[in-house]
């Protein structure tokens, strides 16, 4: 018997979709182990501080190699909890965990090598004209 987890109606094992609400009987997604990013969870790890920003972009953009990379981080800041964040001026803190500090290292390095600063980048096709 297939119970409907819509309406809770039981239902023969060979019908496709639900006699009550006429909803179709749908597999259900493999578990992935791991979640989202097929690492084991590891409660034990502590959580690091990677890199300190005073801007937010920089620090977004790091945050974006890292999970490229897919290796979890988020950016800590003290914006009051999340009630104040327009009067957010830094420091933007880039936290990931420890346990994967090296390979996170690794990612942001070879990201910093390779990206320009904003001040460096070359001009626009429209920076010769005057506004």
């Amino acid at each position: 018997m297939k119970t409907c987890s819509y309406c809770g109606q039981d239902c023969s094992d060979e019908e496709a979709s639900c006699s009550g609400c006429g909803r179709e009987f749908v597999e259900p997604p493999p578990e992935v182990p791991g979640g989202l990013f097929h690492r084991p969870p590891r409660p034990e790890a502590r959580s690091v501080v990677l890199r300190t920003f005073a801007q937010e972009s920089p620090a977004q953009q790091a945050l974006a190699a890292l999970q490229a990379a897919q290796i979890e981080g988020f950016i800590g800041t003290d914006d009051c909890g999340g009630m104040l964040p327009p009067l957010t001026t830094g420091p933007f803190r880039l936290v990931v965990s420890e346990v994967h500090r090296e390979a996170a290292e690794q990612i942001l390095d070879e990201f910093e090598s390779t990206a320009q600063p904003l001040a460096e980048q070359p001009p626009g096709p429209d920076s010769t004209k005057p506004q």
